[in-house]
């Protein structure tokens, strides 16, 4: 049997698995504000489950990691997958970034699963390549490659690299864009309620706020469709790295809120003719499931 989790900024999802199918109803969901460790959410999982023989864990989680240690980002959690092996007395302990995870659940989403924002001109057959983007409290991606019946998302940190000229030049006109230097500056629940405070001066506006005020406040939707636009560019940028002709997959806060008032916005800067890509008409998805990085770290196979 496996153990999975999905280690969140606010919650920690456990869960068993067998041969890729995640048992629903060992799904628990603990507050991390309860926990001291991670370690102390997975003894807590492990002792309601005494019968069950763990042989190993893959855990996802919202933070940088290289496969053998892994940090979470808002709270002092480090994870040694060697000494987490050690202490639970199980055979291998997989550490991933949760984009990843929702990288290896993409092949198994289901309509019901997903939300379809753009079309397209439907995934290339000639080019099984898709990509998660993740905009939240963060941003980064996951590439998902197919090799026939396997599939393999290499780790990405996209969120540390620096702004394209595209993007920037995109910016002109809105407070100062040397104040946003990375990607994730810009492209996170952080950065969009920066950005929507630039854009319309007003140092209080919240993203949740601008949000809700969208197409009722004239200053703040534009402010929510030059965010968009920019988002656009960004993912031509993200086209020309990882040239995701699958189809893009959307997860996290800020991607919900934007796509869900603004998409025309970004599928109009994507749809611009591009002259290394024919087809750069991209299926664009929503992954409306939270359990999905617990089905993709169940997918995982360590062989």
């Amino acid at each position: 049997m496996r153990l999975v989790a999905d280690v969140g900024g606010t919650n920690t999802r456990v869960a068993l698995t067998r041969d890729g199918t995640v048992h629903k109803d060992t799904i628990k969901s603990h507050r991390n504000d309860d926990f001291g460790h991670l370690r102390d959410v997975i003894e807590t999982y492990v002792a309601a489950h005494p019968e069950t023989r763990i042989d190993d864990m893959v855990i996802a989680m919202a933070g940088p990691t290289d496969g053998e240690t892994a940090r979470l980002t808002n709270r002092d959690w480090f994870v040694d997958a060697a000494a987490f092996a050690a202490h639970f007395g199980v055979a291998d302990v997989t550490l991933m970034n949760d984009l990843t995870a929702l990288g290896y659940a993409v092949p198994g989403l289901g309509d019901t699963q997903l939300k379809l924002i753009h079309a397209g001109a439907g995934p290339h057959p000639a080019h099984p390549q898709s990509l998660v983007v993740g905009i939240g409290t963060g941003f980064n991606v996951s590439p998902v490659m197919h090799f026939g019946d396997h599939v393999f998302c290499p780790s990405v940190e996209g969120g540390h690299i620096g702004l394209s000229s595209y993007v920037l030049d995109a910016m002109q006109g809105v407070g100062d864009p040397g104040s946003m230097r990375t990607v994730e500056h810009l492209f996170s629940g952080r950065g969009f309620a920066g950005f929507c405070r630039m854009a319309t001066g007003r140092p209080d506006l919240g993203g949740e706020v601008a949000i809700a005020a969208y197409g009722t406040d004239a200053e703040i939707t534009a402010a929510v469709d030059h965010y968009a636009t920019l988002m656009g560019w960004q993912l031509r940028d993200l086209t020309m790295s990882y040239m995701p002709k699958g189809g893009f997959y959307f997860a996290g806060s800020v991607s919900r809120a934007v796509l869900s008032k603004a998409s025309d916005k970004v599928i109009a800067v994507l749809r611009e003719p591009c002259a290394l890509i024919r087809h750069a008409d991209i299926p664009i998805h929503i992954i409306d499931d939270d359990l999905a990085a617990l089905h993709g770290v169940a997918r995982f196979s360590m062989a």
